[in-house]
């Protein structure tokens, strides 16, 4: 048996049993051959030089972009807030009157020194964490 007969063995069972993904194998098939035989991009020529003339006018046109915009366009920081307390689970932050959680630390829930947590974290250790 040839190469050829084998390809067409299976090409008659895959149309067989799976008509659509037979389709999409030869579109996909058609697509490589495609891709692969066409030509590849042409390199475009080189643009003219130009002459001394030339350059040194766009150099007097030139006018280069600030890069930073002017102090009356740019917009006015908000003021700082200045924590006025210890870092723990909740905050005071100058100039807001109620406490706000410490979202930034790992004891935002203000549990680490809670005894009861204490308790069970030294039970764990003295009895296995099993």
């Amino acid at each position: 048996m040839g190469l050829v007969e084998v390809a067409v063995g299976w090409a008659r069972e895959e149309i067989e049993t799976h008509p659509m993904r037979f389709l999409f194998d030869l579109a996909l098939l058609v697509f490589c051959v495609y891709i692969l035989t066409r030509s590849s991009f042409r390199i475009p020529k080189k643009p003219e030089k130009l002459t001394t003339k030339e350059v040194e006018q766009l150099i007097a046109e030139w006018k280069p972009e600030p890069l930073v915009p002017p102090k009356e366009k740019r917009k006015k920081l908000k003021p700082f807030k200045v924590v006025s307390s210890a870092p723990q689970a909740t905050l005071k932050i100058e100039h807001i009157d109620q406490p706000v959680m410490n979202f930034a630390t790992f004891n935002f829930l203000g549990l680490a020194h809670d005894a009861e947590i204490n308790v069970c974290k030294s039970n764990s250790f003295f009895f296995g964490n099993n």
